[in-house]
């Protein structure tokens, strides 16, 4: 089976291009630069279907204005810049790894001001069947598990999605975390949040998990648990493989 590996990238530049190396287990993906500032884009709705978010979303339901204003919100700042990838089921055994030097900063004498910053707030991994018809169906099975599992919360008075050790679900199709690795370091490994910017040379790895008859990419600290979490980004990625050059691992 085919999947589709969608990642989404900021940078902050500084002095020298950061250099991008994309595993799939010890496979090669790609490996490609980056030269210059990728800020966030504000102008998203376009890549969203207007008519199919609001069916799928509020199948028989008023829509009102605080419900648009909401979804305005839910994408008001996406990164500018993607990488779209096919890749082959039987590359996704172990990790997703992505290598990043990026150690270009004004350090001296135990001081620096300037440092090249970047940030991967979207790495999704789904099959890639799953996009077709920008993903309505799958769109379709996502909001009626998360439309049972908010009642479940609700009858069972669970307050806190992701407690830890608790009620614990993972997200899907993108993850929340990412694990930080520094070569020869291991005292510096560090997990951080998806959003949160990073400097230097390091590889960010997610590793690929089976469940529910797909391969998912789930967190370090994350147990597992009942059904996914569906990302609302995933309305987003499914607009993106029509407009990017999708990557084909096996050329």
């Amino acid at each position: 089976m085919r999947y589709t590996l969608v990642l989404g990238i900021e940078f902050k530049k500084y002095k020298n291009p950061a250099d991008i190396t994309i595993w799939a287990g010890d496979r090669l993906v790609d490996t490609f630069q980056l030269e210059h500032d990728l800020n966030t884009s504000t102008d998203n709705l376009p890549y969203i279907d207007d008519e199919m978010y609001w069916e799928v979303n509020f199948a028989g339901k008023q829509i009102t204005e605080q419900h648009k204003l909401r979804r305005q919100e839910l994408w008001k700042e996406v990164p500018s810049f993607f990488k779209v990838y096919q890749i082959d089921d039987q590359h996704l055994k172990e990790k997703i790894r992505i290598e990043v030097r990026n150690s270009n900063t004004d350090y001296t004498n135990g001081f620096m001001k300037n440092n090249s910053l970047i940030r991967f707030p979207i790495i999704g991994l789904l099959p890639s069947h799953m996009t077709d018809n920008k993903a309505r169906r799958t769109l379709e099975i996502m909001c009626r598990l998360d439309r049972a599992y908010t009642k479940h919360r609700m009858r069972n008075n669970i307050t806190e999605i992701f407690e830890e050790g608790g009620d614990n679900h993972s997200y899907w199709p993108t993850v929340r975390e990412h694990h930080v690795v520094y070569e020869n370091k291991p005292e510096k490994n560090k997990i951080i949040d998806h959003a949160e910017w990073i400097g230097g040379t390091f590889s960010m790895e997610c590793p690929v998990r089976f469940k529910h008859g797909v391969y998912y990419l789930g967190s370090v600290r994350d147990v597992d648990k009942g059904f996914f979490w569906s990302s609302s980004c995933l309305y987003f990625i499914t607009g993106l493989t029509p407009l990017l050059n999708i990557y084909n691992e096996d050329q």
